[in-house]
C-alpha cells in the first residue's frame, strides 16, 4: 500500500481565503500558519511562522523578531549565548513621556525616567540671570532660544517687544495708553480685512482727507452711504442721485422739478420718458436729437412737436387739431405720420380710410359693403361664421351656382354627411369605397335591402382572388368543380362514391369506418387522435419539440437508447449541449432529477434537483443544476492517470480510503 499523504490548503498570503472553523491554511510565499474561525478573512487566526523567531541551534541563542509592516524588515531581540539562570525583566505598566529613558532598579523592574532631551518641566522654572535683551537681536538676553517656543498661557513682557516676522494674534488684541503707529513711509500697505465696529472721527475738524488731496491717481472708488452724505462745498457726481430715491434720477423731494434753459430750449439727446402727465406745447418746444419719448401716463399735444425717434404712450394721446384728412394725401389732417403705423388695440375712424396695405389683426366690423373691384384673396375664409377653411351662411342652405350650369371642384371633394344624388354618379375612372356598405347594413359587405343579390358578369365569369367562405349551401349547376388549370378536380355523382384529384377536406372532426365508428379524430387546430391502436410498420419519425407517452410502463427491445443524434446520424461539428434522463418527483412542489451529460463541463452530473432549459441542439437554456444528489454504492473504483485502483473500500465495519492522497488544495 502507498504511504499516505496529508496535505494543507496553500497558496499565496494575498490570496489566503477565509477559513471555516478548525480549517488550516499555509501561505507559500510567507511561510505562515493558519487557522479559521468564522469562514472570514478577518477572524482567520495566526498559529506560527518562523519569520517571527529563530530557534537555538548550540551556536546562537533564540531570537525574536519584530517584524515590519511591509513584512520585509524586522527589529531582533535576543539573549546572550551564555547564562548564568535566567534574568527576568519587568516592563513598566504605562507609556512614559516624551523623552524619557528606561531605568533598572536593580531587581528587573524597568521605570521611566527624564532623559537630557526633550525636557518636561512639571513645576515653575526660573532663570536668575537678569541679562535684558537688544530688540531685533534674538541672540542677546538671559534665555536664548533657537527654535520656535510654544507658550499655552498668558505671556508677559514687562519691556519693549520686538518681532521681525509676521505676528498672528488669533483673539482680541487691545493697544492703549499711547499714540498706534501703523507704518512710518508710504512703502508700508495696511490690509484690513475685517469689519469696523466703531466711527471713524478725526480729533482736528476740517484738517485730514479720504484720498489723496489733489492727487488722482490715489482716490477712492465707491463710497456707500445708507444715511444721508453731507457735502458744505458742493457735489461733482457722474450717477446724480437728488431726493433720493433711484440712480440715474434727478428728482425732488416736494414740488415740480423744473428744467429752466437760458437759452429757451431744452434739448433731449437720449431717451425721454415722464410718468405722469405730460403737457407738450410749441411755445418753448421740445427736441429730441438722438433718443425716443416715452410716457407712461396721459399726453396732450396742442401744438407742432417734431420728434426725429420712436414715441411711446401708455396712457391716452389727445390731439386737439381737428383738421380733417383728404382722402389719398398722407400730408393733411390733424396728424400726419411718415412713416409705418402698428395698432394694438381697436380702432375706430370717424370718416373714410385710404391706405396702401391694410393688415388687421382682430375683427373688423363694416357696417356698409364691401367693394374689391380688384378681387378679394381671404385666408381662412370664414363667411357665416363657424370655422377656418369653411364658407357656411348663418341660416339656410348654401347654394353654388353656376351660370354655365357645372361647378367643376379641381381638387378632392370630402363630404361628411350624406350626399343626395338624384341622377347617376359616373365614375370613369374607377370607384374606390372603404368599408363598402350597398344595401346598406355592415361593414366590407355588399348586400341587398331586399331580393336576391346577383353578380352578373359579361364575359361569363366571376373571379374571386382571395379565398371563399360560404355560411350557406353551395349550389351548382353543373356536376364538376374545376381547378385554375380548368382539370376538374372534384366530380360529384348522385348517390355515387365521390372522387377527389387533390387534397380532402372533411367539414366534420372524425373520420369514421364502415360501421360508423371514429378511427381519426380532428380538433380543427391541425392535431390528430387515433382512438385505438396505431401500428407503423416503417420507421417513425416525430419532428416535433415533445414526444409524450402516457402508459402504465414502456418496453424497448432495443439494446441501446442513443441522445443528441442530428438528423439521424452521429453530429459531425462541436456540440455544448447538455444530454440526460431526467425523472419527475413530487416534494412539495413539482422537480425533476436527471442523470446528465452536462456539456460545458465534460461531466457526467447526478442532479437532485434541476430545470430544463428547453434548449434545441447547442441551443441556450439548457440544463440549469439547483442541488446534486448523493450516490449510493457499495464500493468505488477510479480508472484514471494513476490506473486502474479501488479508493474506497470497506473490511467489516470499518471504511478506507486507498492509494489516496488529500489534498487541501490552493487558494
Amino acid at each position: 500500500m502507498a504511504t499516505p499523504v496529508i496535505q494543507f490548503k496553500r497558496g499565496a498570503f494575498a490570496n489566503l481565503p477565509g477559513l471555516r472553523a478548525g480549517e488550516p491554511g499555509f501561505t507559500t510565499d510567507r511561510y505562515d500558519l493558519y487557522v479559521g474561525l468564522t469562514s472570514s478573512t478577518a477572524t482567520n487566526k495566526f498559529f506560527g511562522s518562523h519569520r517571527y523567531w529563530n530557534r537555538e541551534d548550540g551556536t546562537n541563542s533564540a531570537k525574536l523578531n519584530l517584524v515590519d509592516k511591509g513584512g520585509d524588515n524586522y527589529i531582533a531581540l535576543s539573549s546572550p549565548n551564555t547564562l548564568a539562570g535566567i534574568v527576568t525583566y519587568y516592563l513598566p505598566a504605562t507609556q512614559g513621556a516624551n523623552g524619557t529613558q528606561l531605568t533598572n532598579d536593580g531587581s528587573g523592574n524597568l521605570t521611566w525616567s527624564a532623559g537630557s532631551d526633550s525636557s518636561t518641566f512639571s513645576g515653575i522654572t526660573t532663570f536668575t540671570d537678569t541679562t535684558d535683551n537688544t530688540l531685533g537681536n534674538a541672540d542677546t538676553g538671559s534665555v536664548q532660544i533657537d527654535g520656535g517656543v510654544g507658550i499655552a498661557k498668558n505671556l508677559t513682557v514687562g519691556a519693549g517687544l520686538s518681532v521681525s516676522g509676521q505676528s498672528y494674534f488669533i483673539g482680541t488684541a487691545t493697544f492703549y495708553g499711547g499714540s498706534i503707529n501703523l507704518g512710518d513711509s508710504d512703502a508700508d500697505d495696511i490690509n484690513v480685512a475685517g469689519e469696523f465696529v466703531s466711527n471713524l472721527i478725526p480729533n482736528v475738524d476740517n484738517t485730514y482727507d479720504i484720498g489723496g488731496q489733489g492727487v488722482t491717481a490715489k482716490r477712492w472708488r465707491n463710497a456707500n452711504f445708507s444715511g444721508v452724505g453731507t457735502f458744505a462745498s458742493g457735489v461733482d457726481a457722474s450717477d446724480i442721485n437728488i431726493g433720493i430715491t433711484a440712480a440715474n434720477e434727478i428728482d425732488t423731494t416736494s414740488g415740480i422739478l423744473i428744467l429752466d434753459s437760458a437759452g429757451g430750449q431744452v434739448n433731449v439727446d437720449d431717451n425721454f420718458e415722464t410718468v405722469g402727465i405730460t403737457t407738450l406745447a410749441s411755445s418753448g418746444g421740445i427736441t429730441t436729437t438722438g433718443g425716443s419719448l416715452g410716457v407712461a401716463g396721459d399726453l396732450s399735444v396742442y401744438g407742432a412737436v417734431n420728434f426725429s425717434s420712436d414715441i411711446s404712450v401708455t396712457g391716452i394721446t389727445t390731439f386737439t387739431d381737428t383738421t380733417n384728412n383728404t382722402l389719398g394725401n398722407a400730408d393733411t389732417g390733424a396728424v400726419q405720420i411718415d412713416g409705418g403705423l402698428g395698432v394694438n388695440k381697436n380702432a375706430t375712424i370717424g370718416n373714410g380710410l385710404y391706405a396702401g396695405s391694410l393688415e388687421v389683426a382682430g375683427i373688423s366690423t363694416f357696417t356698409s359693403a364691401i367693394d374689391a373691384n380688384g378681387g378679394a384673396t381671404i385666408d381662412n375664409v370664414q363667411i357665416g361664421i363657424t370655422n377656418d377653411n369653411e364658407i357656411d351662411t348663418a341660416s339656410g342652405n348654401l347654394t353654388i351656382d353656376s351660370a354655365g350650369g357645372l361647378v367643376t371642384i379641381d381638387d378632392e371633394l370630402s363630404v361628411t354627411g350624406i350626399s343626395t344624388f338624384s341622377g347617376l354618379i359616373d365614375a370613369n375612372g374607377g370607384a374606390q369605397i372603404n368599408d363598402i356598405n350597398i344595401g346598406t347594413t355592415s361593414s366590407n359587405e355588399i348586400d341587398t335591402s331586399s331580393g336576391n343579390l346577383i353578380l352578373d358578369s359579361a364575359g361569363g365569369t366571376v373571379q374571386v382572388d382571395d379565398a371563399l367562405t360560404v355560411t350557406g349551401d353551395l349550389r351548382l349547376n353543373s356536376n364538376n368543380i374545376l381547378a385554375s388549370d380548368a382539370n376538374t378536380n372534384i366530380t360529384l355523382t348522385s348517390n355515387t362514391l365521390t372522387t377527389f384529384a387533390g387534397d380532402i377536406r372533411v367539414n366534420g372532426n372524425d373520420i369514421q369506418d364502415s360501421a360508423g365508428n371514429s378511427v381519426f379524430t380532428f380538433d380543427g387546430s391541425q392535431n390528430v387522435t387515433a382512438n385505438q391502436n396505431l401500428t407503423v410498420s416503417g420507421n417513425l419519425f416525430v419532428t416535433g419539440n415533445t414526444t409524450q407517452v402516457n402508459s402504465t410502463s414502456m418496453t424497448i427491445e432495443d439494446r441501446t437508447i442513443e441522445l443528441g443524434i442530428v438528423d439521424g446520424s452521429a453530429p459531425t461539428t462541436t456540440t455544448t449541449w447538455d444530454l440526460g434522463v431526467l425523472f419527475n418527483y413530487y416534494d412539495g412542489s413539482a422537480k425533476k432529477a436527471g442523470v446528465t451529460w452536462e456539456g460545458s463541463s465534460s461531466r457526467i452530473v447526478f442532479g437532485a434537483e434541476l430545470s430544463d432549459g428547453a434548449g434545441t441542439g447547442n441551443n441556450n437554456p439548457q440544463l440549469t443544476y439547483t442541488s446534486y444528489a448523493p450516490i449510493e454504492i457499495g464500493a468505488l473504483w477510479v480508472n484514471d492517470c494513476a490506473g486502474q485502483s479501488q479508493v474506497i473500500s470497506c473490511t467489516g465495519s470499518e471504511r478506507f480510503l486507498e492509494n489516496i492522497t488529500v489534498d487541501g488544495g490552493t487558494f
